[in-house]
């Protein structure tokens, strides 16, 4: 939830790019304890990032994020 909180926060009025979502992410693991992604996962996030960016202007905005959660 507090991912979805802070996502939510930051593109409420914007978009937020790749490398915004991965110190994101790096934090979060950080604050709760939890190992980083390996090189491989760190891949497969970035191609998720990349297939929801669906104007493939390199930042997700509410739109792109709303329709990656619904699974389109």
């Amino acid at each position: 939830m507090e991912i979805m909180e802070w996502v939510i926060d930051e593109l409420g009025g914007g978009t937020i790019t790749k490398q915004e979502a991965h110190d994101a992410l790096v934090h979060f693991l950080d604050k709760h304890g939890f190992e980083q992604p390996t090189p491989a996962e760190w891949e497969m996030l970035e191609a998720m990032f990349d297939h929801a960016d669906k104007n493939g202007d390199g930042e997700i905005d509410l739109k792109e994020f709303a329709m990656a959660m619904s699974g389109q």
